[in-house]
């Protein structure tokens, strides 16, 4: 017997459950259905979930090497250089792109901001997963956050982690985003049920301090 498929992760679900746009199957595509660039792909462990029509990017060859084995297309890429667009090009069009832990690696991920600006369409999305500081940490309110941020399993980890180069809180990310050209549409916190975050005021409590979550741009 065959091994099953891998289970898609959560960060990806989440994606393929709230985010669409123009594609193949009118103006309001799944995102699982569009022809999308996942920078920093890895070994391909999102991009094998997403439309064979994708393309991964990545610096590592030897990485790349086991999304072709998955038989999936990929590109070697330095996202810190600026004008990698121009070597992507011939590979799209494009309708979207899905960046998971990926600026967070980049000593200048404002490149890589404008070089996907270059490349995708007025209104495809852009969903950016990244974990986030919270606001004003040196305020009354701050302090309490960050007591709680501190105690999230991982987090300890994940700020000491010395590839991780940008401790940004959100409204730094929807900054970052804006100076490339990119229209802030929402914020997902895709580690809780949406049924828990429908709950009236739960959401911005959580947001206040709990790390992981996607920002949908356009």
């Amino acid at each position: 017997m065959g091994s099953s498929p891998p289970a898609i992760p959560r960060k990806l679900l989440a994606a393929f459950r709230c985010v669409t746009g123009p594609g193949r199957d009118g103006p309001n595509t799944s995102f699982a259905r569009l022809r999308l660039l996942e920078p920093a792909c890895g070994a391909g462990q999102h991009l094998v979930h997403l439309d064979p029509s994708s393309l991964g990017l990545d610096r590592d060859p030897r990485a790349l090497d086991e999304v072709r084995h998955l038989g999936r297309r990929a590109l070697e890429v330095d996202l810190d250089a600026p004008g990698w667009a121009d070597a992507v090009a011939p590979q799209g069009p494009f309708e979207g792109a899905f960046l998971a832990d990926c600026l967070v690696h980049l000593r200048r991920p404002e490149v890589a901001l404008r070089e996907l600006r270059r490349l995708l369409p007025e209104g495809a999305p852009l969903v950016l997963v990244e974990w986030t500081r919270p606001e004003r940490e040196s305020s009354a309110w701050g302090r309490v956050t960050s007591l709680l941020h501190a105690a999230v399993p991982g987090a300890r980890a994940h700020w000491q982690h010395p590839e991780h180069l940008h401790h940004w809180p959100e409204s730094r990310w929807w900054s970052a985003l804006a100076d490339a050209g990119f229209r802030r549409e929402r914020r997902f916190l895709h580690s809780f049920p949406p049924a828990l975050l429908a709950v009236p005021l739960l959401e911005p409590a959580l947001a206040s301090f709990w790390p992981p979550r996607l920002l949908i741009a356009r």
